[in-house]
């Protein structure tokens, strides 16, 4: 966390500075009620009136050091907090969607909010709270060495035994904050599956289980933050106590030396303010120790998150797509006890249109994210205008490829935003790309047009709607290759034929398109039908030589004159 801590080293030196200030002072006040008491003791007025003069200046002096503290310590945690969440968001987004999806995404939002909040409130306020209970501890020590090194002694041994203490449990104390942290993680993840599912939970009744679920685990949760609470409180206890013996022992033996006249009583009082100096930050200081070693397993998740990754090794740049793209005798399969792919052969040919036909679980979609380089195929080849597919760069492959899933990213902006992601698209760019997608007739209808805000994840468009916008978006791209899968299934027949017609004729696009609508009127627009199969290419060719053969291809289009399979 010391990269974080030390971001802004000006803004973290001057506010400890300032909280070591408080120390200070706070170690001051004893001798000022001591010159006071001595003062009015001596029986000169003229001293009493100095004597209280210098401490109105200190009371206005400490006033002003803590309302400059108010000011600059929220600066700096601003700062500091801003940087660790940018750079926190900034690593996760650098990752490959491989290594993303191996995840769940409830873990990295409970990072930027529970663990963030923990390191916040448990470590960053914590180091400047150490810092000023520490200077006061401190200087404390060395007022009281002044009046009487002996109970300096006393103090000393006290003071060795009460830090000893946190360093014992810091290892039990830790474990518990990483059990919490974890529950936390889950719990978020359960609610986010829970809230996700809104609609499913009413349509189905089942309501009374989702209350079921998100009881169990919010109580784990909470069982696992009691246990935290109790060691947490015990270990408080204990430092408590030596804090309490540190503060009695100086009372008992400076008012004997009182009673010899080795001190004087201003100097008494002066021990016991002092004992509030070091019974107090010592035992806070203990307490914050604990709580800053606690977060020692969030530390470790976040460095793990954080930490450079190696960069990717590539050989090959691919500025241009040119000619094809080939697959030869690929497999590939989740499990080694069973291929979702076996010995596939194809070659895409730049410009041409391919449809992916097949039953549900044949494959169809596993292929286009092994295109995607979301998964590394078992064995086999894939190359693209001749170079090795994994030698070329990720970025270069994804410039070339625009992928539309099923589920289509929208946020609360306008239409315009969310159809160009915020890139600079002339007027007619934006209306080609809405006309293409079957967007026009909507722009139309709304009061701002493509000024339209479109609400939280494009709710106020329907589920058809929001397809097209993923449609418009990889239109305007201009990518190589359009991967399409299952994305015109919300919509009607009409606007999905419309639709596919219209990237059909885009004469530069390499189209490739999951299907399961076997429909004549749009499978005749492609060069290439491809079937699958069981994770095998087991057919392809054009419509009307598939469906001549009387194979596979044509049992599919027979089921029903529109069947989604």
């Amino acid at each position: 966390m010391r990269k974080y801590l030390l971001k802004y080293k000006l803004s973290f030196c001057l506010t400890g500075f300032i909280c070591v200030l408080q120390g200070l002072l706070n170690v001051m006040m004893a001798f000022m009620l001591a010159n006071c008491i001595d003062a009015a003791s001596s029986g000169s007025f003229k001293r009493f009136i100095t004597a209280l003069l210098i401490y109105a200046v200190y009371i206005l002096g400490m006033t002003g050091i803590d309302i400059l503290q108010k000011i600059i310590k929220p600066i700096y945690i601003r700062k500091t907090m801003t940087y660790l969440k940018k750079d926190i968001f900034q690593h996760i987004l650098s990752k490959d969607i491989r290594s993303f999806s191996e995840e769940n995404s409830a873990k990295y939002i409970s990072i930027l909010t529970n663990d963030i909040g923990m390191i916040e409130s448990d470590y960053i306020e914590n180091v400047f709270n150490f810092i000023w209970q520490v200077t006061t501890f401190l200087l404390a020590i060395v007022s009281v060495v002044y009046i009487n090194y002996k109970l300096a002694i006393a103090i000393f041994i006290v003071s060795i035994i009460g830090f000893y203490l946190p360093q014992r449990f810091r290892s039990l104390l830790s474990k518990r904050k990483a059990v919490y942290s974890t529950s936390l993680e889950m719990l978020t993840a359960k609610t986010k599956d829970l809230l996700s599912g809104f609609e499913v939970i009413h349509n189905f009744n089942i309501a009374w289980k989702a209350n079921e679920l998100y009881d169990d685990i919010n109580m784990d949760v909470e069982r696992k933050k009691q246990n935290f609470s109790i060691v947490s409180g015990v270990i408080n206890s204990l430092t408590n106590f030596l804090g309490t013996c540190m503060f009695v022992l100086p009372m008992i033996v400076g008012g004997y030396f009182v009673y010899l006249g080795t001190i004087t009583v201003g100097s008494l009082i002066a021990l016991i303010q002092l004992m509030n100096n070091l019974a107090g930050p010592l035992s806070q200081s203990l307490q914050l120790v604990n709580r800053i070693n606690s977060i020692g397993s969030i530390t470790e998740k976040i460095h793990e998150l954080t930490k450079e990754e190696p960069e990717e090794t590539f050989t090959h740049r691919l500025p241009v797509f040119e000619n094809e793209l080939s697959l030869e005798h690929l497999n590939f399969g989740y499990t080694k006890e069973k291929l979702a792919l076996e010995d596939v052969n194809l070659r895409f040919e730049k410009g041409k249109k391919y449809a992916l036909v097949g039953a549900s679980g044949s494959g169809k979609s596993t292929l286009l994210r092994v295109l995607l380089r979301y998964y590394k195929p078992d064995s086999g080849d894939i190359l693209i205008d001749g170079l090795p597919y994994e030698q070329v760069k990720l970025e270069d492959i994804y410039k070339q490829i625009t992928f539309i899933q099923q589920n289509v990213f929208m946020f609360d902006g306008t239409l315009k935003e969310n159809i160009g992601l915020y890139q600079d698209y002339s007027e007619d760019k934006l209306n080609e790309a809405c006309k293409i997608a079957g967007l026009s007739e909507l722009v139309k209808g709304l009061p701002n047009g493509l000024e339209e805000s479109i609400g939280e994840a494009g709710n106020k468009l329907s589920g058809g709607e929001r397809q097209r916008v993923s449609i418009a978006r990889a239109i305007l791209r201009g990518s190589s290759f359009i991967l399409l899968d299952e994305t015109t299934s919300a919509l009607d027949n009409k606007i999905a034929y419309s639709i596919e017609k219209s990237l059909c004729d885009l004469e530069q696009m390499t189209l490739i398109v999951v299907t399961h609508k076997i429909m004549e009127d749009i499978l005749k627009h492609y060069d290439e039908i491809i079937v699958m199969k069981s994770g095998r290419v087991i057919e392809q060719g054009p419509y009307d030589e598939l469906y001549e053969k009387k194979g596979y291809f044509y049992s599919l289009c027979n089921v029903e004159e529109t069947y989604e399979l």
